[in-house]
């Protein structure tokens, strides 16, 4: 993948997750639009997290691809990333987006 090809990519996430987030995503199964709970179930390989001495969590790292390319969305940084090989790109994911996923994620840990 090239650049451009990284970046459109990357920015096809951003939408679906910008889109989530307004209500506008597709329908899910329910005939709902797409929570963000839907998207981590449906879309989400594996995920991290990061801890704080105090054990607040600071942030998620969900994996969306691996292997070719590694995608992963950053809710502590605010990005959604890609990596190949010794490429690397990134695009910003907007604060209210990375909160409702990590708000998301309290209610499914508890």
């Amino acid at each position: 993948m090239n650049h451009n090809e990284n970046r459109a990519y990357l920015e096809n996430i951003r939408e679906e997750l910008e889109a989530i987030y307004n209500g506008t995503a597709e329908a899910n199964e329910d005939g709902e639009p797409m929570s963000f709970y839907d998207w981590i179930n449906a879309e989400v390989l594996d995920y991290e997290y990061t801890v704080s001495a105090s054990g607040d969590i600071l942030g998620y790292r969900f994996f969306v691809t691996l292997g070719g390319p590694n995608v992963w969305i950053d809710t502590r940084n605010n990005e959604i990333a890609l990596a190949w090989g010794t490429e690397r790109d990134s695009l910003w994911l907007p604060g209210e987006i990375a909160e409702e996923i990590n708000a998301c994620m309290e209610d499914i840990r508890a």
